[in-house]
């Protein structure tokens, strides 16, 4: 008979160290998937949109040097070298299949620009940065709801991680209950047989 007591001691113990370990694993890819989503958020939403508007910008102060025609304005080297640099980050950025192929047409759209920039011929000019503009706000669009995927996947995260809490206190609540009925009632029964 004592040796089946140990025996269900190990196993009780062992119970015990396995949930808590099992939790403690799910928690931890929780706490993970979230630190992952705040980093995806920042560096390949917040930084993406961010470029995205100041190429918005760019092409902006373009299409307003196109209109009136001021050369004060038209700064077109000076821009497409910035815009070049905003582009290189851009690519830095993690990028999903979709913001990949706005992003390529993006890219096929400012090369044309560039091209018709070269002739002067402001009215193609123009209508190719309608496209361009076009296409930032696409890719905007596109940050938003990533940048939403990414919270609503923190979300679920740190549910779960509340539920494995709340499961861990009711399991460690159980736990004390059926200890404080073995060290209570135990020693009686054994005293009374």
């Amino acid at each position: 008979m004592l040796n089946f007591n140990r025996i269900k001691w190990l196993v009780g113990i062992l119970l015990v160290f396995a949930i808590v370990l099992v939790t403690n694993l799910v928690d931890r890819k929780n706490f993970h998937n979230i630190k992952e989503s705040v980093v995806t958020i920042y560096e390949d939403r917040i930084v993406a949109s961010d470029l995205i508007f100041q190429l918005s910008n760019l092409m902006h102060q373009k299409e307003i040097a196109l209109y009136t025609a001021d050369s004060v304005l038209n700064k077109t080297a000076e821009q497409n070298a910035q815009i070049d640099r905003l582009l290189e980050a851009y690519r830095q950025t993690k990028i999903t299949k979709s913001e990949q192929e706005l992003f390529t047409r993006f890219e096929e759209n400012y090369a044309e620009l560039k091209r018709l920039e070269g002739q002067q011929n402001s009215n193609l000019a123009l209508e190719k940065i309608k496209r361009i503009e076009k296409t930032l706000y696409d890719l905007s669009q596109i940050q938003l709801q990533e940048g939403y995927r990414q919270k609503t996947m923190s979300e679920r995260s740190l549910q779960s991680i509340d539920l494995f809490t709340k499961i861990e206190i009711v399991f460690l609540v159980l736990i004390a209950i059926g200890a404080q009925i073995f060290i209570l009632v135990g020693p009686k029964a054994k005293k009374e047989a």
